[in-house]
């Protein structure tokens, strides 16, 4: 199907994008002057932003099409990350943050939305979750060809990787040019009031949509790997570069993807649940292995990630009425960016004093592992989604 090759490609490109800074944005920060606390009160409003602006532009997206809402997106984020790139200060730094957090709202649902509605009609549901599965192995591929792509370039040419970022998101901003044709789906009479109760209602009313707000929130403590694996890398003097370290998390997440292309739907729920718990245990036990092993434990742990990601994104887009789907997922991501927000303001907290990111890692990545497992498995045992009906 024509949409589905463009939403692959599409997805292929962004996540070229945004992984050519990934393996240099920590340390980045670090030069430019901020401390381990500070970066993480940076990511806290990061996801404070996004939080506020999530539901607003999934309405956006309901409103005015699926389509433009992704385009704006882009071109946001093409604004923010070329402000890191002329960076002289931290302010430059807050601005730009600003800027990605408003463009990964925009995004956030909208490309699955957009996606959802060109197939609804003429594909099975083995097939969409296919697509689904299919559009994460492309952007995991991406993600493992970004930052040799970046690392090439600049050891070569000097480029800067936040000027090569924006120019892969202007090629992607092209692509988006040959989507087919995005109607808006809202009625034109419903006001944002409207849409905002009704996607709030849907996301509720279903209790495997509520389910999926719950695990999403403890999803999000999967997100203290994100500012420490790369720093932690650099101090611990093992024998891995942080290329291939990215290379076999990106790896762990195709692995994920290709879980759930292949697994039959009616035993998703549960896999999600196993997935979630196995994450946790790789937090816990990542801690305590050197060097090749915490490398193997983040890939196992991240195809856990790549596999709940999927599973959530598909199953949403199939269980809410195609009028308010934008905005009902921009609620379940809300309640993740909640859980991100919690995450990163305990961290904040427990890296105070702690110069070293491997000193951070041992007082967070512990109690997160043990939270995410035991609340995934209290979770599924509440709501019991083995008899939820599942696409």
């Amino acid at each position: 199907m024509n949409a589905i090759r463009q939403y692959v490609v599409f997805s292929f490109i962004t996540s070229l994008a945004i992984s050519a800074i990934v393996v240099e944005y920590v340390p980045f920060l670090r030069e430019t002057g901020f401390s381990l606390s500070e970066i993480a009160l940076l990511s806290l409003g990061y996801n404070v932003l996004i939080a506020m602006v999530e539901v607003p532009t999934g309405i956006y997206a309901d409103r005015h099409g699926c389509k433009s809402a992704v385009q704006w997106s882009q071109i946001i984020y093409v604004a923010g990350i070329t402000l890191y790139g002329l960076t002289t200060s931290k302010a430059f730094v807050i601005m730009a943050v600003v800027l990605t957090a408003i463009s990964f709202a925009m995004q956030s649902g909208a490309r699955q939305s957009w996606l959802m509605s060109q197939m609804t009609a003429a594909t099975t549901p083995k097939q969409r979750r296919r697509a689904f599965a299919d559009s994460m192995l492309a952007a995991q591929c991406g993600a493992i060809l970004a930052p040799m792509l970046s690392a090439a370039l600049k050891a070569q040419w000097q480029v800067n990787v936040f000027f090569l970022s924006a120019i892969l998101s202007l090629i992607a901003l092209a692509v988006t040019l040959f989507w087919s044709p995005d109607q808006p789906i809202a009625r034109p009479h419903q006001g944002w009031a409207e849409l905002f109760h009704q996607g709030r209602l849907a996301a509720l009313e279903y209790p495997l949509l509520r389910w999926l707000g719950w695990m999403s929130f403890v999803f999000a403590l999967i997100s203290v790997v994100t500012n420490q694996w790369s720093l932690a890398l650099r101090e611990s003097h093992w024998p891995m570069d942080g290329y291939w370290v990215w290379f076999a998390m990106q790896a762990g997440l195709m692995l994920g993807s290709v879980a759930y292309r292949q697994l039959p739907g009616h035993h998703a729920p549960f896999a999600m649940v196993v997935s979630l718990t196995i994450a946790g245990g790789c937090l816990v036990f990542a801690v305590r292995s050197p060097d090749y092993g915490w490398m193997a434990l983040l890939a196992l742990l991240q195809a856990s990630r790549a596999f709940f990601q999927v599973a959530r994104d598909h199953t949403v887009q199939s269980s809410v009425p195609m009028e308010v789907r934008a905005t009902a997922a921009s609620w379940i991501s809300l309640a993740s960016q909640i859980g991100m927000m919690a995450v990163l303001g305990f961290t904040s907290l427990v890296t105070i004093g702690r110069h070293t990111a491997l000193e951070a890692m041992q007082v967070t990545w512990t109690p997160a592992g043990l939270a995410l497992s035991t609340c995934s498995v209290l979770f599924y045992l509440r709501y019991r989604v083995k008899r939820y009906a599942w696409s």
